[in-house]
């Protein structure tokens, strides 16, 4: 990658020249829709204690992440999913709910063309360079064996709830896991954040699931969301959507965002906000 930076750390730099391109005309080239923008990085961090956090989601065209049935595999058409990858290159952490970890023992690692599975040579990453891997489980249940934990050199950090049964905490901290006890029957993104701040991480991409967005959202802790959107539509009010309820009542009380142009994916579109504060 063109750009990089500490283990850890922030990577507010640009990626590799996108495989997307802005939808709006105009002769100049559009600045890269998947790179963290300076300014904003830069405020949050200043005026917080806790990292930058970008939502990311895959869905159809009525904001479903998959069918009633769990299928999700895949929404987006290759050219999104490539742009997805280095998305979590410009972050210094991807981060996912137990839920999302279950349902699709994901890797959530960086993978281009002309590297291999780990992101190793050609116009990959090494692992030492790969973006942290988190976990967000109370119970501490996900296994040690779970892709996302391999050992390639990547930080693994797992985030429980100080209940968690220490015999399986033990066990993960035996292969190198970080593990990060928060206080309360389930993690609190006002404690676990400014948690993994301290610890060096200033940016994380949030793959899911809904419910993890929600809580972020609910929290004011979420800066962007980047949604890539496919032409389909799954319907069903048993297919499960991007983002949980949030308990509006009022249009008032609902998060607004700053939205860009949108920008295109291959046959699939990329919405970009930045959500407003006060």
């Amino acid at each position: 990658m063109a750009a990089e930076r500490k283990r850890g750390g922030s990577r507010a730099g640009t990626v590799r020249t996108s495989p997307v391109r802005a939808g709006a005309g105009g002769s100049s080239p559009a600045p890269d829709p998947l790179r963290l923008e300076p300014a904003r990085l830069a405020e949050v961090l200043a005026n917080t204690n806790r990292p930058w956090v970008s939502l990311k989601a895959a869905v159809s065209l009525d904001g479903k992440l998959a069918t009633a049935r769990g299928e999700s595999q895949w929404i987006t058409g290759e050219v999104a999913r490539e742009a997805g990858h280095r998305l979590r290159a410009a972050h210094a952490a991807v981060l996912v709910g137990r839920g999302t970890r279950e349902a699709d023992d994901p890797r959530l690692t960086v993978r281009l063309p002309g590297g291999d599975a780990s992101g190793e040579g050609g116009a990959g990453r090494g692992a030492s360079a790969q973006p942290a891997r988190i976990v967000l489980d109370s119970g501490a249940v996900t296994p040690p064996e779970a892709r996302c934990f391999a050992a390639d050199g990547a930080r693994r950090i797992l985030i429980a709830a100080d209940g968690a049964e220490r015999g399986r905490v033990g066990r993960l901290r035996e292969r190198g896991i970080e593990v990060i006890a928060c206080r309360g029957p389930r993690p609190d993104p006002a404690e676990f954040l400014p948690l993994l701040r301290a610890r060096g991480i200033e940016t994380i991409l949030v793959e899911g699931g809904a419910q993890v967005h929600a809580a972020l959202i609910a929290r004011a802790a979420a800066d962007a969301v980047f949604l890539f959107l496919a032409g389909l539509v799954i319907g069903g009010s048993d297919a499960p959507g991007w983002c949980a309820t949030l308990g509006i009542d009022r249009l008032a009380d609902a998060p607004r965002l700053e939205l860009a142009p949108p920008v295109a994916c291959g046959p699939d579109l990329l919405l970009r906000g930045w959500f407003r504060r006060g």
